[in-house]
């Protein structure tokens, strides 16, 4: 077999169908299969120290941030975020490098022999993508011998599989009212699950947040006595000024490409653009779809509404349905690459793709941004999840 078709093949035993039950993130023993897995593995976690970074928007791109700054400070970094946009393996990075296939499906292979040991021994069965994912990479940061990991948490945080980690400080980005069915409904109690990566009598840092979430963190950093800095220039060592509007870029013929889909977000990335903008807008469908549509619903601004990519994608129609503007005008373009193709042909002051990650992705991948290696691999991706059943 060649590595592409042993990566496909390790890449489908990791990931798992959706279960409801992977984000139920209920109690502390939602993280003790996790431990026992790390204990089979030798607690590789506790080889490197750790820097994690919770929050609703602004997390990747602050983690790459920190990330460069233990880089410069001459120090072996490991990167672990997610989602990815076209590779899986994007997910781990070792000094600005992706892991290889082969380190993949070999440090993969360790984890496996483990999750079948712990079955036999003590019937614990499965473990969700995340997870799995997340063992393997402090598995192989651990080979790696990083000095430092920085760690974006996947959904809340206190009961996040990466919060199995002591790190040495933790980062709070913004938090809004995201995933909210899924953390206690209110932005107290999303707040509390994020300060739930405070570790006791360390330090840790919070961008401004509204009144009723910096209470919580207050609150909590004081049980653990966490001394809780705001972020100005962030972190002894490393300056940052923090990035809220995802990961943005923009195409060789300037059409800006941007993953928002909260309101906050939303809302910082109209501050910058042109009043009479012309956006290509898809959300998945989980997504608070109403209250980002009327964020955009500014007059001068154009939206081509469109349906985005993935079993998520929420219908073009569908999308206008939950929001319809009334100051800005629009249409809908359910076809993803129709959307693409006006948005390109565009005399607009400002053209923008937004909405989600997946949109970020697609457009990265349609208006040339990357490799055909990586987009043949982002395809093969795409239909093992497909085939799953899982959400990327």
């Amino acid at each position: 077999m060649s590595d592409q078709e042993r990566y496909a093949a390790a890449l489908r035993e990791l990931i798992q169908p959706t279960r409801a039950a992977d984000y139920a993130a209920a109690n502390e023993q939602t993280l003790a299969p996790m431990r026992a897995l790390m204990r089979a593995l030798g607690d590789p976690q506790d080889q490197f120290e750790s820097i994690v970074v919770a929050g609703s928007v602004g997390k990747t791109s602050l983690c790459h941030q920190i990330a460069a700054g233990v880089r410069r400070d001459g120090q072996r970094v490991g990167l672990y975020t997610s989602p990815h946009l076209h590779s899986f393996r994007e997910r781990f990075i070792v000094d600005g490098t992706m892991i290889s296939m082969a380190e993949f499906v070999e440090t993969w292979s360790n984890v496996k022999r483990a999750i079948s040991a712990l079955a036999t021994q003590h019937s614990i069965l499965s473990f969700s993508t995340f997870e799995a994912a997340t063992v393997l990479c402090l598995l192989w940061f651990a080979r790696k011998q990083v000095d430092i990991a920085v760690l974006e948490v996947g959904l809340g945080g206190r009961f996040d599989a990466v919060n199995i980690v002591s790190n040495v400080f933790s980062v709070i980005t913004p938090i809004e009212l995201e995933h909210a069915a899924l953390l206690g409904g209110t932005l107290e109690r999303i707040a509390w699950h994020k300060a739930g990566v405070f570790r006791r009598k360390t330090n840790a840092y919070s961008v401004p947040q509204q009144p009723e979430v910096m209470a919580v963190l207050q609150r909590e950093a004081e049980a653990n006595k966490v001394t809780l800095f705001p972020i100005e220039r962030l972190i002894d060592g490393y300056p940052t000024i923090l990035p809220l509007t995802g990961r943005a870029e923009r195409t060789p013929d300037g059409i800006l490409i941007d993953g928002a889909h909260t309101v906050g977000g939303v809302r910082r990335l109209c501050a910058s653009i042109a009043p009479s903008a012309q956006i290509v807008v898809g959300m998945l469908r989980d997504k608070a779809v109403a209250d980002v549509l009327a964020v955009f619903d500014q007059p001068g601004l154009h939206l081509l509404l469109t349906t985005a990519p993935g079993s998520r994608g929420l219908p073009a129609a569908e999308l206008a349905a939950r929001y319809t503007p009334t100051r800005a005008t629009y249409e809908i373009v359910p076809n993803l690459d129709a959307a693409f193709q006006q948005v390109a042909a565009a005399s607009a002051d400002g053209r923008i793709v937004t909405g989600s990650l997946r949109m970020a992705a697609a457009a990265r991948e349609y208006f040339g941004l990357v490799t055909g290696d990586m987009i043949a691999e982002a395809a093969a991706t795409r239909a093992i999840y497909a085939a799953k059943n899982a959400t990327l």
